[in-house]
């Protein structure tokens, strides 16, 4: 195995593992800040906005740029942005830092794919790609709870300072290993979103946004609702994390399985139903029995990380058969409306936890995947090309 693609997937592995490890961290940051638990919410709706709006932007701006140098420097600034947020004395400053780190994360995210299918043998590379993605699957299964494990019993200040050594690690590995000379292909801002003229996109892309609303509402908050719905302790969050990190690894690949046998539309319709099901068990279950509520809310958010990773290979693989001459373009917004999804799920879900009580975040968030299901049943023939 190329040693240079394990460099890449350590990259994938240190960005994913603080994005899903925040969410755990939420309530410690928001004690420490003197801030509600929504407030602190405002970390990731930032960090998603940032993200949308860079990933088309950043992507042509340096699209012909030294890939080695990109990516160095991309995962340099995020380790210096994850030591800013340790040092930030104050949380708009900690806002300030997460934001730049978006930026950060979207070149490495948009660059390390591409460097990885151009490092591999022609006979690989999917392979390739698949090592540095598999990074980022093992950040959610094992990465975001251990980190939420050391913030829980040490404080959110050291979980980030591991972040930021390894980030910095990492940038100093890809600097003396990645190869000079590999560059892209230049795709202006106006290229990107011609292929929204292509039928079924924007349907598609609507699906996307909708859904991640409701799917990211309750994992942002899920230790807001955790402790305070589920009334289970703050020592369950991490294990929260843990389930929701295997049902992300199980979802990866029966998404894809199911893809190829029902076909995306079909698949995306299946998760859909199933999460707007899962979603409103949350505000459901504070009504069970005490001594059901733990398990049952363990293994509801197992599945939910099931059918929320689950749907990312149904929405590429109609992305796809939509704009089969434009396939990264229509993937990166996709991207786009999966983090502004994100960002609208951060600021949502924080009114309903202040408004209505972290039991009502389910029930909400829920109304959004059913939306998304009829976006879908709506455009169901332009959405099926061929059919």
């Amino acid at each position: 195995m190329d040693s240079r693609l394990i460099v890449l997937a350590l990259g994938s592995f240190t960005g994913s593992m603080e994005s899903f490890v925040l969410p755990g961290l939420l309530p410690a940051i928001s004690h420490e800040m003197q801030i509600s638990v929504a407030q602190a919410g405002y970390l990731i709706f930032a960090y998603s906005i940032t993200y949308a709006i860079a990933a088309p932007l950043l992507s042509s701006i340096f699209g012909t740029a030294d890939r080695r140098r990109i990516l160095a420097l991309a995962e340099l600034t995020f380790g210096v942005c994850a030591l800013l947020m340790v040092l930030a004395p104050f949380f708009s400053l900690i806002v300030v830092a997460r934001s730049i780190l978006a930026c950060a994360a979207v070149l490495f995210t948009t660059m390390a794919q591409a460097t990885a299918y151009a490092l591999s043998p022609p006979d690989r590379k999917g392979r390739g790609v698949s090592i540095v993605l598999t990074g980022g699957t093992l950040a959610v299964a094992v990465g975001a709870p251990l980190g939420a494990l050391i913030g829980v019993h040490f404080g959110w200040r050291v979980t980030y300072t591991i972040v930021a050594l390894l980030a910095l690690s990492v940038a100093t590995i890809m600097w003396l290993r990645l190869p000079q000379g590999i560059v892209g292909e230049r795709r202006s801002l106006a290229e990107r979103l011609a292929v929204l003229g292509n039928r079924g996109v924007p349907a598609a892309l609507t699906m996307s946004l909708l859904f991640m609303i409701g799917a990211f509402g309750a994992t942002i908050y899920v230790a807001a609702i955790t402790t305070q719905a589920m009334k289970m302790g703050a020592e369950t969050i991490p294990f929260m994390l843990l389930v929701n990190g295997i049902g992300a690894v199980a979802g990866g690949v029966i998404g894809g399985q199911l893809t190829d046998r029902l076909g995306p539309f079909r698949t995306f319709v299946l998760f859909a139903v199933g999460m707007t099901a899962l979603l409103t068990g949350v505000s459901a279950l504070p009504l069970f029995p005490p001594i059901a509520i733990m398990p049952a809310w363990l293994l509801l958010f197992g599945l939910m990380g099931l059918a929320g990773w689950g749907l990312f290979a149904a929405q590429v693989a109609m992305l796809a058969s939509l704009a089969p001459q434009a396939v990264p373009l229509a993937v990166s917004l996709n991207l786009s409306a999966v983090n502004i999804g994100a960002a609208l799920a951060a600021l949502l879900g924080g009114l309903t936890l202040e408004h209505l009580g972290a039991d009502r975040i389910g029930i909400v968030s829920a109304l959004f995947t059913l939306a998304a299901l009829g976006v879908a049943i709506a455009n169901r023939r332009g959405l099926q090309p061929g059919r």
